[in-house]
């Protein structure tokens, strides 16, 4: 049995996205060859919706069939740190950035330490500048500690870090 003809599509009323058109969702593990075809998705490149997959399949007594299925994709949020650099030397006013990526951002939080440094609901994905006086630190090792909730209740959270050495 061979599929000839795959069909991906997002939500209702939503163009079809046909498997040559799909290319970059198709992941290493698709055969469409011998008793057993296989589609392998990478759902981390779908954005977060409802989905339905058509397949039509053609038998060896060249019958064909269509078998239609619908699934739910739901990634967390993913999040990064541009700046400082993990295990960096900071002293002053230091400049940071975190890269924050994801349908349905609910919340996002940014703590150096256990004390919280900024707070946003409902932010928008993208970069997001921040300033660290470092003269409220004490010298030493400090853990920068990034959290993004989306509205599934999915968290992701990242830590990275630096060294406070302020001039005496």
């Amino acid at each position: 049995m061979s599929y000839t003809y795959l069909e991906l599509n997002k939500g209702s009323g939503q163009v079809w996205v046909t498997e040559s058109t799909a290319a970059t969702a198709k992941a290493l593990g698709s055969t469409n060859a011998g008793l057993h075809p296989r589609l392998v998705v990478d759902t981390t490149k779908l954005v977060n919706g409802t989905y339905g997959l058509k397949i039509d399949a053609v038998g060896k007594n060249g019958k064909t069939t269509e078998k239609k299925v619908s699934f739910t994709v739901d990634n967390p949020p993913a999040l990064s740190f541009g700046a400082p650099s993990s295990g960096a030397t900071v002293s002053g006013t230091v400049a940071g950035s975190v890269d924050r990526a994801g349908a349905g951002l609910q919340a996002y939080d940014l703590r150096v330490d256990s004390a919280g440094l900024q707070h946003v609901y409902q932010p928008t994905a993208g970069t997001f500048t921040f300033r660290l006086d470092t003269s409220t630190s004490s010298d030493g090792v400090h853990t920068l500690l990034a959290t993004a909730t989306n509205t599934s209740g999915e968290k992701t959270t990242v830590t990275e870090k630096i060294t406070v050495k302020n001039a005496s």
